[in-house]
């Protein structure tokens, strides 16, 4: 599934909710990490029975904020090449 960041997408029973911003730093990340998505279903009931992933895309995000959202879980999308986006899954999706 390809979305635009600073998106919502449903497939099937898995959503996807992404952050985006030109630049994203490390206290953006740790905020929708640790705050935002935990209260997404509190925000959105219809997604109760949903299992939520989150993402963060950025025109710029830097290897060691890319690593460090990896490691929390959270898909990457950044830009890449002419117009593309470039998607970087987590070794281990994490479902909040």
């Amino acid at each position: 599934m390809r979305l635009p960041a600073g998106c919502q997408g449903t497939m099937g029973r898995h959503h996807l909710s992404v952050v985006s911003a030109l630049v994203v730093n490390t206290t953006d990340l740790e905020k929708f990490c640790g705050v935002q998505l935990p209260r997404f279903k509190q925000y959105f009931p219809q997604y109760e029975h949903h299992t939520l992933y989150g993402g963060v895309g950025a025109l710029v995000v830097k290897d060691q904020l890319e690593a460090r959202a990896r490691n929390l879980g959270l898909y990457v999308l950044t830009q890449g090449g002419k117009n593309n986006s470039v998607l970087h899954k987590p070794p281990k999706p994490r479902a909040f």
